[in-house]
């Protein structure tokens, strides 16, 4: 994003006579925080903090769709644009309600096309889930399950991870999975950066965890931080 804002700066036919900047929060992938720091840049349009005070015009993120329904309720009463780069929920589409947020990625919808498309290429007519709470409510969760159904796509083991789930419920899921005596043991993984490396982590632990073979989502794009390690299976 700052080498966008750079290009656009430095293109004086894009926004003759204006620079845009940028103040960065971190949501840490909470609600309650992302609420938080909303209320605090909102506030700073109303009581400046200093004499070099600029204009709010937009909001950037967040990236999950939970984080940016609870944003977008804040800043939509100040009419303030807001832009998702990874927030893929059907009811943020709902311009009644959220009429100031966009965003750059497609709908659940196209989400759910494009798996099943993906895995019916591949041949995969049976898999497990695992989503997170962070990303999916349990309404994405039964639309995915009933997509796949009229794809002929079985959906057998279905894992929900709540905020509170620790390295031994992430140990218990991997048993979980590789216990199931279907194959191969293809895994749609919908879950956080956190949540991501724990799986990865839980799985390289277990002593077949080499017989799952994960799939991710959209929420992986962009995530080095989670690929990077030694894991195999994705």
């Amino acid at each position: 994003m700052l080498y966008a804002l750079d290009t656009i700066n430095a293109d004086p036919a894009i926004l003759p006579g204006i620079k845009l900047g940028s103040v960065i929060a971190d949501t840490c992938s909470s609600e309650v925080i992302a609420s938080k720091r909303t209320r605090k840049f909102i506030k700073i349009i109303f009581v400046p903090e200093s004499t070099n005070y600029s204009e709010l015009v937009s909001v950037v993120g967040p990236m999950y769709s939970r984080n940016a329904k609870f944003v977008a309720n804040i800043v939509r009463v100040f009419h303030i644009p807001q832009i998702s780069y990874g927030a893929m929920s059907h009811e943020l589409s709902n311009k009644d309600i959220f009429n100031y947020f966009f965003r750059t990625v497609a709908p659940d919808g196209f989400f759910y096309a494009a798996m099943a498309a993906f895995l019916g290429r591949m041949g995969w007519r049976y898999v497990g889930l695992v989503h997170s709470e962070k990303v999916w409510n349990p309404l994405n969760a039964a639309q995915f399950v009933d997509k796949m159904r009229h794809k002929g796509i079985c959906v057998g083991p279905q894992l929900h991870i709540s905020p509170r789930t620790t390295d031994e419920h992430f140990d218990r899921y991997i048993e979980k999975l590789v216990s199931d005596d279907k194959e191969p043991k293809i895994v749609i993984l919908v879950t956080s950066t956190r949540e991501s490396r724990a799986m990865l982590a839980a799985k390289k632990r277990n002593a077949r965890g080499n017989e799952l073979m994960f799939v991710a989502g959209v929420t992986w794009s962009n995530r080095k931080t989670i690929t990077k390690g030694d894991y195999g299976g994705i």
